[in-house]
Formats: C-alpha cells, sequence, structure tokens
C-alpha cells in the first residue's frame, strides 16, 4: 500500500513539473552551436593527413616589432 501511494505521488508531481515546464528555448544558430565548434576546435587541432604543418593562426602571425 506504501509502494502505491508513492508511485502515485510521484506521478502526480512529474505531471505538476511538466505543467509548469517553460517552452523549449529557440535552436541554436548552427554557426555556435556546441557539437560544431568543438567539431572545428578538433579539425584544428588534429595533424593534417599529409603530413604538412598546419597553417598558423592569424593571431599568431603578427609583424615584428
Amino acid at each position: 500500500r506504501r509502494i502505491e501511494r508513492a508511485i502515485a505521488s510521484l506521478r502526480r508531481a512529474a505531471r505538476a513539473l511538466d505543467a509548469n515546464r517553460p517552452p523549449a528555448p529557440p535552436p541554436a544558430h548552427e554557426g555556435f552551436a556546441p557539437g560544431v565548434v568543438i567539431r572545428e576546435l578538433l579539425a584544428s587541432i588534429a595533424p593534417r593527413a599529409d603530413g604538412a604543418p598546419q597553417r598558423a593562426s592569424r593571431r599568431r602571425a603578427s609583424p615584428a616589432r
């Protein structure tokens, strides 16, 4: 009997949470989606298949002072 009451209570709580859930946020812009950012970061770090060195970053390629 206690288990049945506990299960009923959990179901009521779950229904209340679903009823009060805010609307889903709009989807992230593809350019800033975490998966896209991580894939681009990993691609920039990974060694090239042909063994050539990575292209220098524009930030590091500043002219000497």
